[in-house]
């Protein structure tokens, strides 16, 4: 309900039009032979374990613990793995995290990359100023 909310206040109606929401669980989006191969880009905006805010809440770091990463990152392989799997040869996947862990950022990449070689390749982003 609420990214549904925050998209009709800020993304245009026309590019709303392109774009699906769903609510079902996205480690298990592939499985359904119609979802496999069906989109042209994927944006995964993973959970992940919040380290970003322990440093802004006491009451975070009491909740924080190293296997909280662990596990993260195996959800995130998990989802990500799905995303490659609906997106269309050539289709892009954004991953993003807030996650300050290599083991739910770069590691979870390098993981993907390792248990499907040659079906993805990671993009270095544009830097500032520069148009990819």
């Amino acid at each position: 309900v609420r990214l549904c909310r925050v998209l009709v206040e800020y993304v245009p109606e026309d590019v709303r039009a392109r774009f699906r929401v769903s609510g079902q669980d996205a480690t298990r989006w592939s499985k359904n032979a119609k979802e496999q191969a069906a989109y042209d880009c994927v944006l995964l905006d993973a959970p992940c374990s919040s380290e970003r805010h322990l440093m802004e809440k006491a009451a975070s770091l009491a909740e924080w613990s190293a296997n909280r990463v662990k596990v993260n990152a195996k959800r995130q392989e998990s989802l990500l793995l799905a995303a490659l799997d609906t997106v269309r040869i050539g289709g892009r996947i954004l991953y993003s995290t807030c996650a300050l862990a290599t083991l739910e950022n770069d590691g979870v990449v390098e993981r993907l990359l390792k248990r499907r070689p040659g079906r993805a390749r990671v993009e270095q982003p544009c830097r500032r100023g520069e148009v990819g």
